[in-house]
């Protein structure tokens, strides 16, 4: 098709139309056609109803969605400084092993991961979290606990949410969460 066959069949006008728009007034939607899409796209669009550049960028931009959606969420079960330190660590794992997730393997490494990736960390929020859990723990249990154990009590809490929220993660999301990092 020419290009006037092809803009006379989008816009559902006659050839004398598209020649005045074009040469005459000059209308910037051609303007912005030629600028976005080729001839043979806009063919496509006329013949299936669809253009497959802006699929792909549809489909992308659900992807990119999910994925801010993945880290936000992360951020939120445990904080910054922890989900930074997981992420480092699954990158490690993911390249360790060839650009391919074994959800098995890395659940047993962030599990046995020192407290430091899980504890350490003197931001604000992660210390009101500290000490009203451990306001709590030892009101509700009458119990005299050393700082130590809540930390630790604190540190299984995070860890086994952090990971149950990884392992209920498609492994496609992750993968493309790893290149964003």
């Amino acid at each position: 098709m020419t290009k006037e066959q092809i803009m006379v069949e989008l816009f559902e006008f006659s050839a004398p139309t598209y020649y005045k728009w074009t040469k005459k007034e000059k209308r910037k939607i051609f303007d912005l056609l030629n600028y976005a899409f080729t001839l043979e796209e806009l063919e496509e669009f006329i013949s299936s109803g669809k253009i497959e550049k802006m699929e792909i960028i549809n489909n992308n931009q659900v992807l990119i969605n999910k994925i801010k959606e993945f880290k936000e969420n992360l951020i939120e079960k445990s904080n910054t400084f922890i989900a930074n330190n997981v992420l480092v660590k699954i990158k490690e794992h993911y390249i360790r092993n060839n650009y391919k997730i074994d959800m098995e393997e890395l659940k047993f490494e962030l599990f046995n991961l020192n407290d430091y990736y899980f504890i350490e960390c003197a931001d604000e929020e992660f210390m009101l979290k500290l000490n009203d859990f451990d306001t709590r723990y030892n009101f509700d249990t009458n119990s005299l606990d050393s700082e130590e154990r809540t930390l630790d009590t604190i540190s299984s809490m995070t860890r086994y949410k952090i990971i149950s929220y990884i392992e209920n993660t498609p492994k496609e999301i992750l993968e493309f969460a790893l290149n964003f990092i």
